[in-house]
């Protein structure tokens, strides 16, 4: 048995309910991407990676009959499960679909009878393929996972035809208000709302006839359809009597895990295929069928309690990032839009909102049909997530102002890719799509008060503000004067919301922040509670935002004194995780749907809270440029983008301390913009975000790391911070600690705690630039500080450079998105898991034997790799893009040692080089007859450029001894890139090694002559003492290794 090279995968404990192993399985890579092939076959079945003990050996209990109608079911006696798929699942056999049959548990023996209120256990979770997912896609999604499973195709696989109950359609017609005569369009919107075919089944579909047989239906003709089953072996079986719950409770259970499997995988499970007692047919095909495939693919067995629960009202999305927030508990629901609380203004203005006069008055363009004064079909606000985006004649969308006919008004969307989307959501999203502006749900035009007059609940101010509660506050509203608060018939101040009241974690520096109208704006004021004792410091403040207060402000004091709102944010000293909650760049606080977890603010901060500007698309196309061609020639700008998504991951599991990695080579190489693209990740790259230019000194970098926290950072211009400056901002955001220091009072600061990973760009290794300096380098300074040289990037053509830099600066307008996307599926993921990931990923870049040093500088690389797969696993990057390519890139262009002179590492790298190319590399013997190309094969040619393209360079006897002639575009990249192509020849002429032209031109116009011509061809000329100096063995037996090259 072939082994299987990717690395073993270990089992993660649940967390929070939610699908650790698909969490798992954005942490994984093997040290190839995919095996391409199976690793053995036994009969027909495939098997795909490595048939360990733990899974042959596992024990599996199923049931049996001969066919669906059996009316008894035999439970077959525990057998290991190599043994059970050898028997019944390795072959795929010619026989009509109705045959022998499995329940993949066990069932009670008194009735024997396949009901889920007989089965015993199931020992392994089946699902149903029919919607026309990719079969072969699913398979490497489950493969990637890491999960065992049986994959076969069924008897109807590829069918190109689809029944429709014609009841079921008719129903579904009338109630959309459509024609019930089916046509082609007609039969593909039924299916896109009404069934699980996948859209581009949907979109194929075509009217055939409707049939009398057995029912009334709808023949219709489709692509080919993938139908198939999966069969995962369950770590242990899932026992119905050692549940918690009733019976009915348990069975929901199961069925709702199935449902969350299939959802998990991007596929929809009917509600008869989650069954606990759902027959499975064994592999049959039709005779003269050669499409049929049976694949089991080795990995670790599923945990019942990894599995999410699915609700099966929910409707799935295709979205990747709807299903990585669903995944989490996410809820697309939003409670504000902008300022405004939705809810609120619902519970005052719902009933009398005249939606329909809002539409026609405000954007009648997304009115599609007048139905009645007060109904409209109307655009749907995310029709981006309909089966048919765009469609002009989808009607399935309509608007109702309360009145007559609706108690309250209405926005609904009947398609399934809305379903559980309430009106506010449809609100929320029109205002988003600026179809109307928020101020327009206060316009008194569109309300229509029922009763003549709306009353207003105690507690609540006019306008879109809530005042707080002032229930034992001796405060209150009067309802002859509503626009201000009393206190016995003496106004104090307009009403206001307490938006959020804050605490640190010491239960300190406690903090109001009020929210109110004032000049036709809603604004909020920061309020210190200890100022509230201090009448001239907050009056003060709130006077200057117009907040109006009677009187000497004294009794505003009063009322902001007694107020005892609960607490919904705490203080926090740095940004990043604070355990399973995370607090971005932005100011936003990610963490769990139904979290009880207070948002989070900085105390002290440098920045200015923002929402992302754009679009992740228009960020994705604005970036899509750097992964064309394999990211040839822009490798390290596909390396800061990953490097951007690896940092949220990075501080997961390392909340103090930074990794560090530098861009170092000449100028016009794209450093800066690679540092732009990482802090695109998480907002805009300006200093307002996750980019920083080094002008400045350690302690002002200092004072803004905390606010960087958790977050991938750049640190730009690296030759501007003096040398001493730079050492000590290495060790400083190692240790992931600033200085300590006392306070005025003279009273110890509390130390500034940060960590994340940071790129810096200098034109020189950072070794070198303080060894240049005369400061001291440390012997682990390399380990610190990965530096990889960028000189050996492609040069762009001029031509190519203007739309590229174009393209890419579209991160000005588009970013951070990437960020949240990237947190919200590491809340569900065990810090422990990831950290086993890195040590594979480590242990791949540099072996098992490598020492602490390089393992702990490679380890860097580890988390740069795992964030390029958990981008691609988004779909933040290209499913086909190589990631590990890029790291493997890095790893090549690595400097260590790099506080040596440079002359000394050039040499050295040369020599290393030409002594490894020199046999069987791109170094060849100088022949008078043609031109030798890679492999030793001879061309004849007349295109210089084409003949010598792969060649490095060749060895040649001159008068004056054996000399080694380097082409000039080969001689500074097998240099090792380290510096420019004048400077390697101005390093070997000063150790006596080039044979010059002339007296003073390092490099020679052309190349020896051949049949009386001597070709144009720009290149250097080595003597042969620079690269045979430590062998005279060698020397000596230049004759027969160098013919033999």
């Amino acid at each position: 048995m072939r082994q299987n090279t990717a690395p073993a995968v270990e089992s993660i404990p649940p967390a929070n309910d939610n699908f650790s192993a698909a969490a798992d399985a954005l942490l994984r890579l093997a040290v190839e991407d995919e095996a391409d092939e199976p690793t053995e076959h036994i009969n027909d079945a495939e098997i795909w990676g490595t048939l360990t003990d733990e899974i042959a050996d596992l024990p599996i209990v199923l049931s049996t009959a001969k066919n669906r109608e059996a009316r008894e079911w035999t439970t077959q006696k525990e057998a290991r499960f190599i043994d059970v798929f050898k028997g019944i699942f390795s072959k795929h056999v010619v026989g009509k679909k109705d045959g022998n049959s499995i329940v993949t548990g066990s069932l009670g023996q008194s009735s024997k009878r396949r009901t889920k209120n007989n089965v015993l256990a199931n020992y392994m979770m089946g699902l149903d393929v029919d919607s026309g997912a990719s079969m072969e896609e699913t398979f490497h999604t489950v493969r990637r996972a890491g999960l065992t499973a049986i994959f076969y195709t069924t008897n109807s696989h590829s069918t190109t035809h689809v029944e429709v109950a014609y009841d079921k359609f008719h129903r579904w017609a009338i109630k959309a208000e459509l024609p019930t005569e089916p046509t082609d369009e007609l039969v593909r919107r039924y299916m896109r709302e009404e069934s699980n075919y996948v859209s581009d089944v949907c979109d194929s579909a075509e009217f055939v006839e409707k049939r009398h047989e057995d029912g009334m239906k709808l023949i219709v003709k489709t692509r080919a359809i993938d139908k198939f089953r999966i069969l995962f072996p369950l770590e242990k079986p899932f026992i119905y009597a050692q549940q918690n719950g009733a019976h009915k409770d348990v069975i929901n259970l199961w069925e709702s895990k199935v449902l969350g499997m299939g959802r998990s995988l991007g596929i929809e499970i009917d509600r008869v295929a989650r069954d606990p007692s759902r027959l499975f047919y064994l592999p049959r095909h039709p005779k003269g069928a050669d499409n049929w495939r049976i694949m089991l693919t080795c990995g670790r067995l599923l945990r019942i309690e990894d599995v999410p629960t699915a609700n099966p009202r929910e409707r799935f999305s295709n979205d990747p990032f709807d299903g990585a927030g669903s995944a989490l508990g996410g809820s697309s629901g939003k409670a504000h839009v902008g300022d405004v609380n939705l809810k609120h203004w619902a519970h005052e203005r719902a009933v009398g909102f005249d939606i329909a006069s809002l539409f026609r008055d405000h954007c009648p363009d997304r009115v599609r049909e007048t139905q009645t004064t007060d109904k409209l079909t109307a655009d749907c606000p995310y029709d981006d997530d309909h089966s048919n985006p765009g469609d002009p004649e989808d009607k399935g969308t309509f608007v109702q102002s309360a009145g007559q006919d609706a108690a309250t008004f209405a926005f609904c969307c009947r398609h399934n890719g809305c379903h559980g989307r309430d009106r506010l959501d449809m609100l929320a999203k029109a205002i988003e799509l600026e179809w109307f502006p928020a101020d327009a749900l206060w316009d008194d035009a569109y309300f229509d008060d029922p009763d003549g007059d709306t009353e207003r609940q105690s507690g609540e101010a006019p306008g879109d503000v809530v005042c707080v509660n002032l229930r034992g506050t001796g405060f209150k509203f009067d309802a002859a004067d509503p626009d201000w608060i009393h206190v016995g018939g003496d106004r104090v101040c307009q009403p206001f919301e307490v938006a959020e009241h804050l605490e640190d974690a010491h239960g300190d520096n406690a903090t109001l922040f009020l929210r109110f109208h004032s000049m036709g704006q809603v604004k909020t004021c920061k309020v210190q509670r200890a100022d509230l004792w201090n009448r001239a410091t907050v009056i003060s403040q709130l006077a200057a935002m117009n907040f109006r207060i009677a009187g000497n402000g004294e009794t505003t004091l009063e009322l902001l004194r007694n107020l005892r709102p609960s607490l919904n944010g705490r203080w926090v000293n740095r940004r990043g995780w604070h355990g399973d909650e995370y607090l971005t760049i932005g100011g936003e606080t990610v963490k769990q749907a139904g979290s009880a977890a207070l948002t989070m603010r900085m105390l002290e901060t440098t920045r200015k809270d923002f929402a992302p500007p754009g679009t992740l698309q228009g960020w994705k196309q604005a970036v899509s440029p750097v992964w064309e061609d394999k990211a040839a020639g822009r490798e390290h700008l596909a390396l800061a983008i990953m490097m951007g998504i690896a940092g949220p991951i990075f501080g997961r599991c390392h909340p103090e301390g930074f990794r560090m990695l530098s861009l170092h080579g000449p100028t016009s190489r794209g450093k800066s913009l690679a540092c732009k693209l990482l802090a695109s990740v998480s907002g805009p790259a300006l200093s307002s975000g996750c980019y920083l230019n080094l002008r400045a000194t350690s302690n002002g970098i200092e004072a803004m790391l905390p606010d960087l926290s958790g977050h991938a950072i750049a640190l730009d211009e690296g030759q501007h911070i003096k040398a001493e400056h730079a050492n000590e901002l290495v060790f400083m955001m190692e240790a992931g600690a600033g200085k300590i220091a006392a306070t005025q009072t003279r009273n110890a600061r509390e130390v500034r705690r940060f960590g994340g990973l940071a790129m810096m760009a200098n034109e020189k290794p950072w070794a070198q630039k303080l060894k240049d300096a005369d400061v001291d380098v440390s012997p682990g300074f390399d380990a610190r500080v990965l530096d990889i040289n960028v000189a050996g990037v492609r040069d762009y053509p001029k031509g190519e450079a203007t739309p590229l830099t174009t393209q890419l600066h579209g991160i000005k307008d588009h970013n951070g998105h990437v960020l949240s996307l990237v947190v919200k599926v590491l809340l569900s993921i065990d810090p422990k898991a990831i950290l086993r990931q890195i040590d594979r990923l480590t242990t791949a870049l540099v072996g098992r034997d490598a020492k602490g040093l390089e393992s702990r500088a490679m380890e860097t690389l580890a988390w740069v790799w795992l964030g390029g797969i958990i981008g691609k696993k988004l779909g933040i990057i290209p499913a086909g893009f190589s990631v590990g390519r890029v790291v493997r890139w890095a790893r090549e262009n690595r400097v260590t040692d790099a506080s040596r002179p440079v002359a000394d590492r050039v040499l050295s790298s040369l020599r290393t080089a030409i002594a490894r190319r020199r046999h069987g590399g791109d170094l060849y013997v100088w022949e008078k007859s043609s031109i030798p190309r890679r492999g030793g094969d001879e061309v004849e040619t007349n295109d210089i450029e084409s003949g010598h393209k792969n060649v490095a360079g060749y060895f040649y006897r001159s008068r004056g001894g054996e000399e080694l002639i380097v082409l000039a575009d080969a001689i500074r990249g097998m240099a090792g890139n380290i510096c420019s192509e004048t400077e390697v020849a101005q390093y070997l002429r000063d150790a006596g090694f080039l044979r010059m032209q002339g007296k003073k031109q390092l490099f020679h116009d052309t190349l020896p002559m051949r049949d009386g011509t001597a070709e144009r061809v720009k290149n250097y000329r080595i003597v042969s003492s620079f690269y045979l100096a430590d062998s005279e063995s060698e020397a000596d037996e230049y004759g027969s290794s160098a013919e033999a090259s």
